[in-house]
């Protein structure tokens, strides 16, 4: 989760306290990771 160099991902993951909001947000940063 916390493993983003970049500022913006490391906010919006620890902001939504809501799992579903997480979920949603690391598969979204994991897809930008890759390419």
């Amino acid at each position: 989760m916390f493993w983003y160099r970049d500022p913006k991902d490391y906010i919006e993951v620890i902001e939504p306290p809501k799992s579903d909001s997480i979920i949603h947000i690391i598969p979204r940063k994991k897809k930008n990771l890759i390419q």
